[in-house]
């Protein structure tokens, strides 16, 4: 019968095994909340055309001279306007212009304006 030679083989430890696991959970855990993050601060195609259609609500609201609270659809973007005076300034109004689309806010637009003169 032959012999059976038994040598040592070189292996860690379960310990060493569990804490090199936790130690790459913990990196991946770390690079996915980067990776979010960065995804959702991304440049938006839809985030930059509505703020380009909320100035274009402004400019327009400016140029009509209306100042009255309004809701706008353009394509699926929500568009509400709400004009209140100023506080302390009876010359003034506060504009905020807010986008949404699903429910989810895209942008909001906020402005102080001057009233015209021949305005009541």
């Amino acid at each position: 019968m032959a012999k059976l030679m038994l040598k040592r083989v070189a292996a860690s430890t379960l310990l060493e095994v569990i804490i090199s696991m936790v130690i790459i959970m913990a990196v991946f855990t770390v690079a996915i909340g980067i990776y979010t993050k960065v995804t959702q601060s991304a440049f938006s195609f839809s985030r930059a055309g509505a703020q380009q259609q909320m100035k274009k609500i402004l400019q327009e609201s400016i140029e009509n001279k209306d100042f009255e609270d309004a809701v706008v659809q353009v394509d699926s973007i929500e568009y509400t306007k709400t004009v209140t005076a100023y506080a302390g300034y009876s010359d003034l109004l506060y504009v905020k212009i807010e986008a949404s689309q699903n429910g989810q806010r895209l942008a909001e637009l906020k402005q102080i304006i001057k009233k015209q003169e021949d305005e009541n």
